[in-house]
């Protein structure tokens, strides 16, 4: 139906509203959909980002972080918790970190691209989660390196003492450009 916000009668006792609000949030929630959205397979914890949920499991955060460990097995409010808000985070962010911790588990992958390696990066040392880190240590190792990635390596080497990173960026590349491609390779916001 067309109309928007209008009674209908479906029976002589009941009456159902068309609401252009719901109508909207479900056409939202089918777009945001994702493994985590519903509570799945026995999942005992919520974390919020961005007033997004995923629905997740505590033990197998605690076995890929020993930061998760300590919030779920330490004196903190998230022992007992069952929706953790995560601040200062985003979504898509948080579900492409998922994927990789639950990986083995769920068969969806997400490839490390020079796009998502930087969070990826920022939050597999925020708590700890070596099975994202060295992945991504590795594609940083792999990359070709070009004039238009090479700040960005240099950037990511030197926040997470990636010495290897900094050394093959240097070798390969900077020692061979000339000091105006090396001005338009630099995005100051970068830096």
């Amino acid at each position: 139906m067309a109309c928007n916000n209008i009674p209908v009668m479906t029976t002589e006792r009941s009456t159902v509203e068309i609401d252009q609000e719901t109508s909207r949030e479900q056409a939202e929630g089918q777009n945001r959909k994702h493994r985590f959205y519903y509570p799945w397979e026995e999942s005992d914890l919520v974390l919020v980002v961005e007033q997004e949920k995923f629905h997740v499991h505590r033990l197998i955060l605690c076995m890929n972080s020993p930061v998760f460990k300590a919030m779920f097995t330490g004196q903190f409010k998230e022992a007992t918790s069952s929706e953790i808000p995560l601040p200062g985070k985003k979504a898509n962010e948080i579900l492409d970190f998922l994927h990789h911790i639950y990986y083995q588990h769920i068969q969806e992958p997400v490839e490390i691209t020079m796009h998502n390696v930087e969070y990826l990066l920022k939050l597999s040392d925020e708590y700890q989660v070596q099975l994202i880190f060295k992945p991504c240590v590795k594609f940083l190792t792999d990359v070709q390196k070009t004039k238009e990635n090479v700040m960005k390596l240099l950037l990511l080497a030197d926040r997470y003492h990636l010495d290897n990173i900094r050394q093959g960026c240097c070798d390969n590349l900077l020692k061979n450009m000339k000091l105006k491609t090396m001005l338009e390779a630099v995005d100051f916001r970068d830096l």
